[in-house]
Order: C-alpha cells, then structure tokens, then sequence
C-alpha cells in the first residue's frame, strides 16, 4: 500500500469515513464521506486540486509564464524541444514549428547567458534529470540525456541563494524548510566513493535508502561538472556536493522555517499558488533569507501534489505533522473547511 493510502486509511478509520484501495497494487481507491460523494487518490495525489490547474503546474514553462504575468519572479530560461518533437510537430502542425526551440538554439543562449547553466526536463518532478553544466559538451549531453525520457526540456541559468519547499493549502501555509542538497564532508583520508558509501549506508540507517538509489546515475554528472572525481581524497572539513538539487527524495536535508517566515515570504507563496488556481501547492523558492522582507525571491517550480513520504522519514514529529496535513485536507474535501 502507497504511503499515502496507508495515512487515508487510518484518517478515515478515526472518523467513520468510508476506505477503498485497489487490491493489488495498492497506489488508487477512494475516501467514501457520510454523504456517500467519493474523493479518489492516486499515488501521493488527492482529488483537491482543478485538474487544469494541476496540468499547468505540472509544466514548468507554463507556470513561469503565468507567475510573471502576476507580477512574480520565476526563474528564467528557455524552452528547448527534442529533435523528435520538432520534426513531428512540422509534419503535424506546421504553423507551430517556427515556435519551437530546438539543441541549435539551447547552444545560443548558453553564448548568451554563459555557463554554468542548469538542465532539466520541463515537466519533471522529484528532482531527477537534473544536470549542472559549464561547457557546450556537457551542455548538449545533458539535453541528450533529458530527452530519453522527456520530449522537452528547461535550460536555466545558474542563481544563486537558499532552497525552500513551502506547502500552502487553502491559502495557508501548512509547512515549510530549507532544503539542502545531498552532500559529503570530507575527512582528509576517504576517496569520494568511500564517503558516499557511507552516505548511502546513513541514508538506508534512516529508511531512505531509494534516494540514493535515485540519484545515482546524476552524482557522477555533477561531479564531472566540479571536477571532480570518485577517486578525489576530500579535505578535512571540505563539503562536496552530490547533486545540483536539493530535493528530498534524492537525499536532500532539512531546516524547519516555518516559524521564521517574513510577512513577504509567506504572501508570495501564498500569491503563487494563487495565480495557478492551486488549492495545495508545493512552492519552491530560491531567496537569500526567508527573515528578511526585502530579500529577492524567484519561484523555481510548483508541484500540485507535493509527496511527504520523504519528509515523515525525518522523524516522528515530522510524521505527525504530515498527518496533519493530510487529515485537515480531508476535512477540506469533506466540509470546505480546512482544520489547519
């Protein structure tokens, strides 16, 4: 049974509420409420959002497109389409081809901006396909990478400041921390494969040994784009970071802010969420502090159905709060009213 199903079955054995989970795999059923409507999940996905608003979400461009239109930073970059969705779309629709960016015009901006750039797929989630590049080879690598699996892709310049995840539902913000990336210490004796390996074995100590498992094939990627190799003995002290993202479910760590978040934080995340019609969001944000009204924020992405499985992982506090949040969506589900 998904985490999430497990978390709705027990919610709905605490208030009497009807339970259904497809048998054999147990990722899609149903909450069953006294007034016998049925509110499905799939995965970690309740039936809280507009489908159209959870498509747009799910499309990084379209959703930076419609943030700026708000009068929100997000991150810039360009929308860069595999050769196979190039020619297909001339053949099928020629009056769009003049509109799509195809690798020549990836190589263009990278002149343009200069590197290091950022490539990701635009319609990818929980930070996988993400590469860090400084070079037109690695450039046109990892575009090549991206499109085995995606038919388009982001190419973003480099940004700098601290990564946040926040969760707003029904205009609220429920959670909210800073993430940092998976990442080594060096001890002035271990080989970079040595102190991953002992990584890996903190993270499967911690149940979530899949982030590494994730992750793996971006690690020597990222290294590659510092230099850096398997075999480099780290100083005492150095950090060497592993992946160019921070997400949880590739290894990442936390810093709860919840309690710590200026007025102007919270209503741009707030204000996001909005703008694409979301009811619960996870905003992702690059600011230099999270404390201070005037820093700078650029929105990164949005998620509409933000996993929390890696977060519960942390710790029993962090599984309660998940719980949480998940029962105060169902009462929003059920009543309109969030409990949160």
């Amino acid at each position: 049974m998904s985490f999430l199903a497990d978390i709705l079955r027990e919610i709905c054995a605490e208030n009497d509420l009807g339970f259904y989970v497809e048998p054999r795999f147990g990722y899609v059923g149903y909450i069953e409420f006294a007034s016998g409507q049925r509110s499905f999940f799939t995965g970690s996905s309740l039936q809280i959002n507009h489908e159209a608003a959870s498509k747009i979400a799910l499309d990084k461009d379209y959703t930076a497109h419609f943030l700026r239109q708000s009068g929100l930073k997000a991150a810039d970059g360009i929308l860069i389409c595999s050769p196979e969705f190039c020619t297909e779309t001339s053949q099928k629709h020629p009056a769009m081809a003049d509109s799509l960016n195809g690798m020549e015009a990836a190589a263009q901006y990278a002149i343009e901006q200069d590197f290091p750039l950022f490539v990701k797929p635009n319609a990818g989630a929980s930070g996988r396909n993400i590469y860090r590049v400084r070079s037109q080879d690695q450039l046109s690598t990892a575009l090549t990478q991206v499109f085995q699996s995606h038919t388009k892709a982001l190419v973003q310049p480099a940004i700098t400041g601290r990564d946040y995840r926040v969760l707003v539902l029904d205009g609220k913000i429920v959670l909210a921390y800073q993430r940092i990336a998976l990442c080594v210490c060096g001890n002035g004796m271990d080989t970079l494969t040595s102190l991953i390996e002992a990584k890996t074995e903190e993270l499967l100590a911690a149940g979530r040994g899949h982030c590494l498992i994730t992750a793996h094939d971006n690690i020597a990627s990222h290294l590659q784009s510092q230099d850096r190799t398997l075999d480099d003995i780290i100083a005492v002290g150095e950090i060497v970071s592993l992946l160019p993202n921070a997400n949880l479910s590739t290894g990442g760590e936390i810093v709860p802010v919840l309690d710590e978040l200026s007025d102007s934080f919270k209503a741009i995340c707030i204000q996001a969420a909005n703008t694409i019609g979301l009811t619960f969001a996870g905003v992702d944000v690059l600011c230099a502090d999270h404390r201070n009204t005037s820093a700078d924020c650029t929105i990164l992405e949005l998620n509409s159905a933000p996993g929390m499985r890696n977060y519960a992982s942390l710790g029993a506090t962090q599984k309660d709060k998940v719980i949480e949040i998940y029962r105060s969506m169902v009462d929003l589900l059920e009543t309109g009213q969030s409990t949160l």
